[in-house]
């Protein structure tokens, strides 16, 4: 969905308690909503948590491949027959980064055309002025190790490649 329009919106959830709904216009008509309670932040702020929650369940939201921060519902030996590696995707914007939960994967290969897929889908989001240093995205194994890097040129490279 190529996103067209961004609308933040103070509102209530179900259960009364303030929120903040954020809403992803997209072209065609088609639009995602994320609707977050607790502290409302400022609008960027409030765009910022939706993407990150939005990577977290459209990636890793399989609770098959799911870490549940660091405590795994899989055995070591349980994870090596389901034939995967966890891997943690940190996502860097300038000043800021996020990471998402660890994500089971069949191997470094698949997670590398994953990083490159997410980060060509964010491209569109970013801010023209960041230069090619101050956005990226660092893959991690899970004991910490960085396994490799995608850079802005890389997920620009990986967007023009993709199929339309």
């Amino acid at each position: 969905m190529q996103i067209i329009r961004t609308e933040v919106i103070d509102a209530t959830a179900g259960d009364g308690k303030p929120a903040t709904r954020v809403v992803f216009r997209g072209e065609g008509g088609d639009s995602v909503v994320v609707e977050t309670t607790g502290e409302q932040g400022d609008r960027e702020t409030a765009i910022e948590k939706a993407k990150a929650i939005l990577l977290q369940t459209a990636v890793f939201g399989d609770p098959d491949r799911e870490a549940n921060n660091g405590n795994s519902p899989l055995e070591p030996t349980e994870r090596q027959r389901r034939g995967g590696q966890w891997f943690v995707f940190e996502y860097r914007d300038g000043d800021s980064s996020r990471r998402v939960p660890p994500s089971l994967l069949p191997g470094l290969d698949v997670a590398r055309e994953e990083a490159i897929r997410s980060a060509a889908d964010l491209l569109p989001d970013l801010h023209e002025a960041l230069s090619r240093s101050d956005w990226m995205v660092r893959v991690y194994d899970d004991h910490g190790a960085l396994l490799f890097t995608i850079s802005k040129g890389e997920a620009e490279a990986g967007q023009r490649d993709a199929p339309s």
